[in-house]
């Protein structure tokens, strides 16, 4: 911004001029004739003069309303776009240097600098991910995405009250996922619509629930996987 030192301020300003697509030479500070989030992060080396140990790889995980990025160290910045229709609504985490969206048409741009936790934004409606770009506090790191439908272990299991269970799809469409007592009864639905391709993160609440054995089953098109569940209280 011209003012003689090298701050928030200065990130602010680009990544607004990334969001709004417009264009400045002074922005371009790798100068490789884009400005992207790859510039904000030698301006973020720049004021906080990290030591942190940078994350080497990435991964984008969804639960119902939230999405959430674990890595394995240090992550400098994140770009993405997302394609949504007109009832979706997203609210970003207030713990990162800067956080900042623009909305056009079906399109949401997404810009989070040196984010403090793994969520990274809670929203309504849903949305798919279409472009997406994760930056250490060197250069871009790879992001792993689901290449099969997998419903890993629940955990904790034994479990009370609850237990998470994370589950991969590989591509969009409808996915059912229902707990059953050892009846055949269908005693919760933990998923039950159209899922876009992510990780996704299920937590299934038994507060109300006896102790006991019950069979959590995932089905999507072409693959089924069941596991047992415990309650023990």
């Amino acid at each position: 911004n011209g003012d003689g030192s090298i701050n928030v301020q200065d990130i602010i300003l680009i990544v607004n001029m990334i969001l709004d697509g417009d264009y400045s030479s002074v922005a371009d500070v790798n100068g490789d004739g884009s400005i992207n989030v790859q510039d904000i992060i030698l301006i973020v080396n720049m004021i906080l003069d990290s030591r942190a140990i940078d994350a080497t790889r990435a991964e984008v995980l969804r639960t119902p309303g939230q999405l959430l990025l674990q890595a394995d160290g240090f992550i400098g910045a994140i770009e993405m776009t997302l394609s949504h229709g007109t009832d979706f609504s997203i609210d970003l985490t207030d713990y990162a240097m800067v956080a900042e969206y623009r909305t056009s048409g079906n399109q949401t741009k997404v810009i989070i600098v040196v984010p403090e936790t793994d969520e990274l934004f809670t929203h309504i409606g849903d949305f798919e991910i279409i472009d997406l770009m994760v930056v250490n506090g060197i250069a871009e790191i790879p992001v792993l995405t689901p290449a099969v439908f997998t419903l890993s272990p629940a955990y904790p299991n034994p479990f009370n009250p609850s237990t998470s269970i994370k589950m991969e799809v590989a591509d969009a469409g409808y996915v059912s996922v229902q707990v059953y007592n050892l009846m055949g009864q269908v005693v919760d639905n933990l998923v039950d619509g159209h899922m876009n391709q992510g990780y996704y993160t299920l937590i299934w609440d038994a507060s109300d629930k006896v102790s006991g054995m019950y069979l959590v089953k995932a089905v999507t098109a072409g693959n089924v996987s069941t596991q047992k569940l415990l309650l023990i209280k």
